[in-house]
């Protein structure tokens, strides 16, 4: 994630876990996005209306290129802009702007993707001694990341229940893969297909953050960002759970086989709830001879990773509960004694 991104995030993070006074310094951070935000659209709203449709064209031109990752852009400046309520015009030598991106023939160290590129560029048009170029700059990156959140990116509608009631709780029902466990769709390819569009829909967030991070404390970043996120962790570890079980299920079917008496080991997934995406624990279960497989061993070696797992400080709590029921669900699988119990 890009390392401004991921600043401001924590900023967001942080809000909704601090209390008292350790608070006050993630609160006024958010309050000084906030203000810069509105001072951006109120910078904005002041432009005439030609200006304006002048500057959403070009932010859409703009914001699909960083979206698709073009290797260069071609962009321009209005004629004029509005100054405090004064009409400057822009120097003719600025209007046209042209941002090369990935050059894939310069050493790896000097190589800069599109993002950057653009970054560098509306800087550089910022600290401009024409009064009427810095403004410009100013307007062209907060186009850019308004259009990006509001129109690029689908809002997530009114959530009427389903015959099953399956979809309620989700900010945008049409992505959804999974009720709790159950798969909704026809194929896990289909289900791993809708986490990664709403992994794409987080980045794409994130890229806007990176480009302008006041755009964070605007309010429909906020409702999109937390309404995706609590829907892509929910189906991305209801995914990685449906993927253990399948997991428990070959397991059962080797060990009938005898396919397990030469030890094996074991590669569980879970969705990171800090880098969005689905990882792998991998662990030992018996190493590698002429072992003859019983259920025990995958039971004690279960039950050996969840010591280790819970002494992990590189997870986040949630993160780590949530991988420790996956141990937990392949443990009471392999544990014949529970069983025979019941």
């Amino acid at each position: 994630m890009d390392q401004v991104a991921s600043a401001v995030l924590d900023i967001g993070f942080a809000r909704g876990t601090w209390v008292d006074s350790a608070s006050q310094p993630v609160d006024n951070a958010f309050r000084q996005l906030r203000e810069e935000c509105l001072a951006q659209q109120a910078l904005y709203d002041a432009q005439p209306p030609g200006v304006r449709r002048m500057l959403d064209e070009q932010a859409r031109r703009i914001a699909e290129a960083l979206v698709q990752g073009q290797r260069q852009l071609s962009f321009a400046l209005p004629e004029q802009v509005s100054i405090e309520e004064a009409l400057i015009a822009v120097p003719v030598e600025f209007r046209k702007q042209n941002v090369a991106g990935l050059l894939s023939r310069l050493p790896v160290a000097v190589r800069r993707d599109i993002r950057a590129a653009v970054r560098q560029r509306l800087s550089q048009l910022e600290q401009s001694n024409h009064p009427a170029v810095a403004v410009c700059a100013r307007l062209v990156r907060y186009a850019v990341v308004r259009y990006i959140v509001n129109d690029m990116l689908p809002t997530g509608g009114s959530i009427k229940d389903s015959d099953d009631g399956a979809t309620r709780r989700f900010y945008m029902p049409q992505w959804v893969a999974f009720d709790d466990e159950r798969l909704l769709v026809s194929s896990l390819q289909e289900a791993e297909a809708r986490v990664a569009s709403m992994q794409s829909y987080v980045s794409t967030l994130h890229l806007a953050v990176s480009l302008a991070p006041y755009i964070f404390a605007e309010d429909e970043y906020q409702r999109k960002r937390s309404g995706m996120l609590a829907q892509l962790v929910h189906q991305g570890r209801a995914l990685a759970r449906y993927q253990t079980h399948n997991i428990i299920g070959r397991l059962g079917r080797k060990a009938a086989a005898h396919e397990l008496d030469r030890g094996f080991s074991l590669s569980v997934p879970y969705f990171d709830d800090q880098t969005l995406e689905t990882k792998i624990y991998d662990f030992q279960v018996i190493p590698a001879g002429r072992t003859m497989f019983v259920p025990a061993f995958v039971v004690l070696a279960a039950r050996q990773e969840q010591d280790k797992i819970q002494q992990n400080a590189r997870l986040s709590e949630s993160t780590r509960m949530h991988l420790l029921a996956e141990l937990k669900e392949l443990e009471r699988a392999f544990d014949t004694e529970r069983s025979q119990a019941h």
